[in-house]
């Protein structure tokens, strides 16, 4: 298993939870004493060349301003993160604003990846967005999250394109890869995406704008009232069944629905232990209905392939 797996790109798919993890100051609302954002940040080297003469070189930079930096132009509360571009002329490229997630109130790596520990297993990742494209850039958000060695063990990406002068709202959901208790995630976002098909270089007057990040879950079993109502729900995530333990003394009617609300599977449980099958499933979060005597009880579950 890899470390680092490549960024899959993912359909954004906007469903609201109730139930939320907060991601150490998501709301960009905590400062620092020197006025900074806590809990966010990033590393930015300076390239220095010395000749023969003993001469000293520093990049020549021209920014749009500064790579990151708390703005009032926010979707809820006083502040949102905005980041931007900037132009190194020695080097003749572009270099992305960007910020990442850190459980200290001062960023403490050097780079973009920083480890932060988890106590629950997300299933849904959420912010609300604004974003200037310039020269096609395209921005991109990347939550990896990893098992206690530190190996990937699911991901949810998102990428910006165009623009938008208004916030917008997307939550996606986590794709997982393997069954291991997750331990941590690291958190990127920057305001253009390299990769093999995006060569070109971060443009200047390119922007991005978060506010209100947040990650939903849930510590073991994915649950709105299932073991409150005599119901458990494993394992989660799932592969190929997921099974339904009721204690309920009597018939319960359920349906599991995909994430955009279209009914996958239903039928009628008895009491004990029944096994559904959701190997034809495709990757994703799924929501099943339990009703019972009038009363309804959700659930969500995770399939990973």
């Amino acid at each position: 298993m890899k470390k680092i797996l490549p960024l899959l790109i993912l359909a954004l798919i906007c469903c609201q939870l109730s139930s939320f993890a907060q991601i150490p100051n998501g709301d960009f609302e905590n400062l620092n004493s020197d006025g900074t954002i806590s809990n966010w940040g990033n590393v930015y080297i300076t390239q220095i060349v010395v000749d023969s003469s003993g001469n000293v070189v520093l990049d020549s930079i021209v920014a749009d301003g500064p790579y990151y930096q708390k703005t009032t132009d926010a979707y809820s509360g006083m502040y949102a993160m905005e980041m931007r571009n900037s132009y190194d002329f020695t080097l003749n490229t572009g270099r992305a604003g960007s910020v990442s997630s850190d459980a200290d109130s001062v960023y403490s790596a050097w780079g973009s990846l920083e480890f932060v520990n988890i106590q629950m297993q997300p299933t849904d990742f959420s912010f609300y967005y604004k974003y200037t494209s310039v020269g096609n850039d395209t921005g991109i958000a990347s939550l990896i999250v990893y098992d206690t060695l530190g190996y990937q063990v699911g991901n949810a990406t998102v990428l910006f394109t165009g623009s938008n002068s208004t916030y917008q709202y997307v939550s996606m959901p986590v794709q997982y890869t393997g069954t291991d208790p997750v331990a941590f995630y690291s958190l990127n976002f920057s305001t253009k995406f390299s990769a093999a098909d995006y060569p070109t270089s971060p443009n200047l007057g390119s922007r991005l704008t978060i506010d209100d990040v947040r990650m939903s879950g849930t510590t073991g079993i994915e649950s709105s009232g299932l073991r409150e109502n005599n119901f458990s729900l494993y394992p989660n995530p799932a592969r190929n069944l997921i099974n339904i333990n009721s204690k309920y003394q009597g018939e319960v009617n359920f349906k599991i629905f995909d994430a955009f609300g279209k009914v996958v599977a239903s039928g009628i449980l008895s009491q004990g232990i029944q096994t559904i099958s959701v190997s034809s499933f495709d990757a994703g979060i799924y929501s099943m209905d339990l009703n019972c005597t009038g009363k309804s009880v959700q659930s969500r579950f995770v399939v990973i392939k």
